[in-house]
């Protein structure tokens, strides 16, 4: 099972897609820094969170190292899918991760579900698949979380453990969902009595609260969000082609049929912890906007100023955008509209990734999933990088992601 590492990976994907803005980095960050930092003074510092771990499972990559390698090779098409047909019996685009199929993690779910006092709820095959993604996932960082946070001696602080499932989810499976997520943060070796479980709305305004909370507080904590969900299934196909949402070649602005799971292990931020910092801002916005024929990018670019003022961080520093776009080409055109007024010296093409094509539509994972895969870049390659939160109707996003401060260059 991939594993998430605190200490660089040999140089890989990140050079081959970003990498190259380095070698100019320093004289345009040191020609606009002092005009940005002198401006946030005006900007109230933005609250800021420690990524001590990521994880993920995407139909293009079991860990960030392997998504970044099939990004930069441009592989991270959906693909027609012989076993899901539309309304004409022809094959539908989706994006499939094969881990989903793991029967031996399904068997293992359904018996613990089984054993219990209450009856286990059904799971349509959908919701296996969904399940099982975000075991491996949890798994993975309920590893990391007890061995960075579990003391040698004494009971450790209260784990949160932050679920973000899939909407149409009824209540008796997001119970049972909860139950065994907490199972496998027992498995790992954290007390079950100090795991807290909820259901965030959404993970960018959660991540938002939990970095304010965080600067109120010296109390130490740790929160696991953790998304998963799959919509691959002939179910979710026949409902999206009623309701006239999927992706065809008639109607480019549909939804492709995807999965996955993502992960973050979040904390405070202190000095020297974790592979990189996160300060987010979100913003709602009318959800009437899927009617219309065009986005603009003004909140990106709102919120972008307010962000990138906040941290002190120079527009000319990004080295990299990280979008959880999809394949509504209008979201794709508003990601590539901020991306030219904010951060002009990117290339479209190779500078600014979408994960949506990668994922497909599944939820929050790809937002998790950009978040992941830019703390991996950020402290590969030293360099602070922006994620785009515009997939969905209601909301934007924006994260500044950046390398945590080495111990020894912090005072």
């Amino acid at each position: 099972m991939p594993t998430t590492t605190t200490s660089p990976p040999a140089p890989g994907w990140f050079n081959r897609i970003g990498g190259r803005l380095l070698a100019r980095q320093p004289v345009a960050q040191a020609a606009a820094a002092p005009a940005v930092q002198q401006d946030a003074v005006l900007e109230r510092p933005c609250p800021t969170l420690s990524i001590l771990a990521g994880a993920l499972r995407t139909p293009h990559g079991a860990s960030a190292d392997e998504l970044g390698a099939a990004l930069a090779a441009n592989k991270v098409d959906a693909d027609l899918d012989r076993d899901l047909v539309d309304d004409d019996g022809l094959p539908v685009m989706s994006a499939r991760c094969e881990q989903a199929g793991d029967a031996a993690v399904r068997e293992e779910i359904a018996g613990w579900l089984d054993s219990c006092a209450t009856p286990a709820p059904r799971f349509s095959d959908e919701m296996w698949r969904a399940l099982v993604l975000g075991t491996a996932v949890l798994r993975e960082l309920g590893d990391r979380a007890a061995g960075l946070l579990v003391p040698d001696e004494g009971a450790p602080f209260t784990l949160q453990l932050a679920l973000a499932l899939p909407d149409d989810w009824q209540v008796e499976q997001r119970q049972a969902a909860s139950m065994w997520c907490r199972q496998v943060l027992a498995q790992a070796g954290w007390p079950a009595a100090r795991i807290d479980a909820a259901e965030p709305a959404a993970p960018a305004p959660f991540i938002a609260r939990l970095a304010q909370q965080a600067e109120r507080t010296s109390a130490p904590a740790a929160t696991i969000l953790l998304a998963f969900c799959s919509h691959v299934g002939q179910e979710t196909v026949d409902r999206w082609s009623a309701s006239g949402t999927l992706f065809t070649s008639s109607h480019p602005c549909g939804r492709i049929p995807g999965e996955g799971a993502a992960g973050l292990l979040l904390a405070p931020a202190a000095d020297g912890a974790g592979i990189a910092h996160v300060s987010l801002e979100a913003e709602a916005c009318d959800p009437a906007s899927t009617s219309l024929k065009r986005l603009s990018p003004q909140r990106l670019n709102t919120l972008a100023g307010r962000l990138l003022q906040g941290t002190a961080i120079a527009p000319a520093a990004i080295a990299m955008v990280v979008a959880d776009t999809g394949a509504d080409t209008r979201h794709a055109l508003e990601l590539m509209e901020f991306g030219g007024a904010t951060t002009p010296h990117l290339d479209n093409a190779s500078d600014i990734v979408r994960l949506g094509p990668a994922c497909g539509a599944c939820g929050a994972v790809p937002f998790v999933a950009a978040l992941a895969l830019a703390a991996h870049a950020a402290h590969e390659q030293d360099a602070p990088l922006l994620c785009v939160g515009n997939d969905t109707p209601d909301l934007r996003a924006l994260a500044l992601v950046r390398p945590a401060p080495k111990r020894e260059d912090t005072p």
